[in-house]
């Protein structure tokens, strides 16, 4: 397991805490004995201590997870009244595979997931039964595609993927451009620049890099509506035909944009005056 793995995406997680419902404040001005019943029905953490296991009320709303032991791991499925959850397991792939099934189909209410397990090659398509969840962190790289189902999941509203590999064209789903709720996608380079039609994330805050390319679904008209960005990276320029097709951009409409990257991906026989005519117009 990686020790770097909390600090790292603390500001990411962080966000994603924010989404889940606030604590009762009335709760802090109990005695510390009463605030300490509280939070004892309200968070969880499980070990490798099976006894322990026992001991941790159903009615759990936040658990954390941080096992090597197959056991403790199908023991989860009995909160059923999970808002969060953050899963560090290192074992089998089988033990892993068949309790996150479980999980999936009896924690439905789950807002956040995070999950960090050894060997992780796919998340299975029952993510589809987690139709609340809001925010959805993987901090593995082995993964080797998302699941399909996930473009069901409407709310959600954070997707954060750290790793990569090359030849993987189908990671995402498809119709991924579906989750109109999306604020923040942090995804390689490479699969962002997959998502066809990306113009429909109206929700998207941040987009770091996007490759244009001369195919429907992928130029500039793209960024027409997204509004909402206050971070922009636009990549392969050359792509763009004419500065007419450059204005389909409206850059000038983003009003909360604070950063913008403006590049090609060739320079290879470039037009100087076009280049030109292309900046003067977004």
């Amino acid at each position: 397991m990686r020790s770097g793995g909390w600090t790292t995406q603390a500001v990411g997680l962080s966000q994603g805490l924010s989404l889940l419902p606030r604590l009762n404040p009335h709760a802090y001005e109990t005695t510390p004995r009463t605030a300490s019943k509280f939070f004892k029905h309200e968070c969880g953490k499980l070990v490798d201590d099976e006894e322990l296991s026992f001991k941790i009320s159903e009615s759990i709303r936040h658990l954390s997870v941080q096992t090597t032991n197959p056991i403790i791991l199908r023991k989860i499925e009995k909160f059923k009244h999970l808002h969060s959850l953050f899963l560090f397991y290192k074992g089998s792939n089988q033990d892993h595979c068949s309790a996150l099934i479980k999980i999936f189909e009896a924690s439905r209410c789950l807002c956040l997931l995070y999950i960090h397990i050894d060997k992780l090659e796919m998340i299975l398509e029952e993510i589809r039964y987690l139709k609340h969840l809001r925010y959805l962190m993987i901090e593995r790289d082995d993964v080797t595609r998302l699941p399909r189902s996930l473009s069901n999941l409407y709310h959600l509203q954070y997707l954060i993927y750290d790793g990569w590999k090359r030849g993987q064209p189908e990671f995402l789903p498809s119709d991924i451009n579906k989750l109109s709720n999306l604020h923040h996608v942090k995804l390689s380079h490479e699969y962002i620049s997959s998502i066809c039609g990306i113009g429909k994330l109206k929700s998207l805050q941040e987009l770091h890099i996007f490759d244009l390319r001369n195919e429907m679904g992928y130029r500039i008209d793209e960024f027409k509506y997204l509004n909402d960005l206050c971070i922009l990276g636009i990549n392969c320029l050359e792509n763009v035909k004419d500065a007419e097709e450059a204005l389909d951009a409206q850059l000038c409409e983003k009003k909360r944009l604070t950063n913008l990257t403006l590049s090609w991906g060739s320079t290879d026989s470039r037009n100087i005056d076009l280049d030109e005519n292309v900046l003067d117009n977004l």
